[in-house]
């Protein structure tokens, strides 16, 4: 079994969750990236799905990956901004956690 996450990682992970939104939103690209530990798994789902859309291992994956994604549609008239909800935080080993969250975005 693994143990669990203590009341002050888990605020500190939150609050680093809600940097993820504000430094993309900002378009602060390598801001976004240097908050990830390089070797960190990120992966975008679409609603519905399992099959991942993005799936990034690394920080020049993920800064690659984000500059796309911030140089097509999602420049267009009326920023979108995003928020994160429904956060899932399991201790996966001895200072590793993996985390699930809603990302929702507005238009």
């Amino acid at each position: 079994m693994h143990s669990k996450i203590s009341a002050e990682d888990r605020s500190e992970i939150l609050e680093l969750i809600s940097l993820y939104a504000y430094t993309f939103d900002e378009d602060r690209i390598s801001d976004y990236v240097a908050l990830f530990l390089d070797d960190a798994e990120l992966a975008f789902y679409n609603t519905g799905s399992d099959t991942r859309t993005v799936t990034t291992s690394s920080n020049q994956e993920r800064l690659r990956a984000m500059q796309d994604i911030r140089s097509g549609p999602i420049n267009q008239p009326g920023q979108p901004r995003y928020t994160q909800t429904n956060t899932i935080l399991t201790a996966i080993a001895p200072g590793r956690v993996a985390g699930r969250t809603m990302l929702t975005c507005t238009q």
